[in-house]
């Protein structure tokens, strides 16, 4: 490709747009990717490309197209708003009720209540079948007269042997 700032830059450019509307209405008609290469006469990567280039363009457009619906919403739910405000003031229950109603809405269209990661201990079948040898075992400690503390100490060795769950996270 030519440099940028170039009438060749521009030309190819262009030629590159046309290249993706062919490769495009093939694709729209179910076509593989290897199939409209070999129609276009062009390599597989090139046509591999350009699919990822137009599919970012559509997720851009959709991006744009949310981004805008999303501030019609706001802007509707801060009228909204500003019309119940002074009898929310008043301390009128169910207008309060609408009030906090529209800013949860404002608060999910903003994704302020987007999750949390958090840490979930992951325990196999072994490590369970493990913890109940040891529990069976400190229980036949216990009733062959061992001492409670003796049997507890007896497990605190075993466990220092890793039973224990792995963390991962969510």
């Amino acid at each position: 490709m030519a440099r940028p700032g170039t009438r060749r830059y521009a030309q190819d450019l262009i030629r590159i747009a046309d290249r993706r509307q062919e490769v495009l209405a093939l694709y729209r008609t179910g076509i593989t990717q290897r199939a409209i290469a070999l129609q276009l006469g062009l390599t597989e990567d090139v046509v591999s490309m350009d699919m990822k280039a137009i599919k970012q363009m559509w997720r851009d457009k959709m991006a744009q197209e949310i981004g805008a619906i999303a501030g019609l919403e706001l802007v509707k739910l801060d009228e909204l708003e500003r019309a119940l405000w002074d009898d929310a003031m008043k301390g009128r229950p169910h207008v309060v009720e609408r009030v906090i109603q529209v800013m949860d809405h404002r608060a999910k269209i903003l994704g302020l209540y987007a999750p949390t990661k958090g840490k979930v201990a992951v325990v196999t079948e072994d490590q369970i079948d493990d913890l109940i040898g040891q529990y069976k075992r400190r229980l036949e400690q216990l009733a062959g007269g061992a001492k409670p503390r003796q049997a507890l100490e007896a497990g605190r060795v075993e466990e220092a042997g890793g039973a224990g769950g792995e963390e991962s996270a969510v």
